[in-house]
């Protein structure tokens, strides 16, 4: 849940974006976070069946950080388009 406040907080947040391209923004990225979580899912199973030792580490460790890097690389490359779009229009 972290993940998609910090998405929607970095695309409703940035400045000089028109709304429907911040609109468009939520509506790719927020599913793609989704599906992100779904593998963090199928993988803490995964992980909780085969190495149950590495569960918790995983789980709090592992996947937090890759959740809400991915998201942050997610959100750079969107601010990046978005200046480069405006940039170029302007």
């Amino acid at each position: 849940m972290s993940a998609v406040v910090l998405m929607i907080a970095g695309l409703l947040g940035f400045p000089r974006v028109p709304w429907r391209s911040r609109f468009l923004g939520l509506i790719i990225l927020i599913p793609v976070i989704f599906l992100l979580n779904i593998a963090r899912i199928a993988g803490l199973y995964w992980t909780g069946a085969h190495i149950p030792r590495w569960f918790g580490p995983s789980h709090v460790y592992v996947w937090q950080t890759v959740v809400i890097t991915v998201t942050a690389v997610l959100l750079l490359i969107w601010l990046s388009w978005n200046s480069r779009d405006h940039a170029v229009s302007s």
